[in-house]
């Protein structure tokens, strides 16, 4: 598992669908924290296979023996599934270009971003900026009293993860 994005993603963002960037809870009993895991789209796949489908079976091949994540595999949704992870501390990065349309990526951030995870943060945002990317970032997450998602969200190029990258801001400043 590669720290820095670069050396784990060959060819571009595009032909990915899934990117992480561990925190500080541990997976399979190990600390990961500030590395990145790529999940890339299959060679001949519908471009209609959802996220979630993707993510169910990265984790039954590769986490199936961590708890928590074969939890989060349970779940039908992936903006549930990507809630669980940013819950965990981790970040995930969804690619969501839709077709005819700018490059574009959901970012669900974690409430606290770790050193380590800033570094692979500005990697990534490097990437996107170099590809062209607007992201939608969400970030402060909670459940409601229905138990929908419900949080704040930044939508813009990818400079706006600068908030997340810099000293640890109050959390009315993001």
């Amino acid at each position: 598992m590669a720290r820095n994005i670069n050396e784990k993603m060959d060819g571009d963002i595009y032909s990915k669908k899934l990117i992480f960037i561990y925190g500080k809870s541990p997976v399979l009993g190990k600390n990961l924290n500030g590395k990145c895991e790529v999940i890339d789209k299959t060679e001949g796949d519908s471009k209609f296979t959802s996220h979630a489908e993707y993510f169910r079976n990265y984790i039954r091949e590769n986490l199936s023996e961590d708890k928590n994540m074969s939890s989060i595999a349970e779940r039908k949704e992936i903006s549930t599934m990507l809630f669980l992870m940013q819950r965990m501390g981790h970040i995930a990065f969804a690619e969501s270009t839709s077709k005819n349309h700018s490059k574009f990526g959901i970012i669900f951030m974690p409430k606290k971003v770790t050193d380590e995870q800033k570094e692979a943060l500005k990697d990534l945002q490097q990437r996107l900026n170099e590809e062209k990317y607007k992201v939608n970032v969400v970030h402060d997450l909670c459940l409601d009293e229905y138990g929908c998602i419900s949080g704040k969200t930044k939508i813009g190029t990818p400079e706006i993860l600068d908030k997340f990258i810099e000293k640890e801001k109050d959390v009315d400043e993001r």
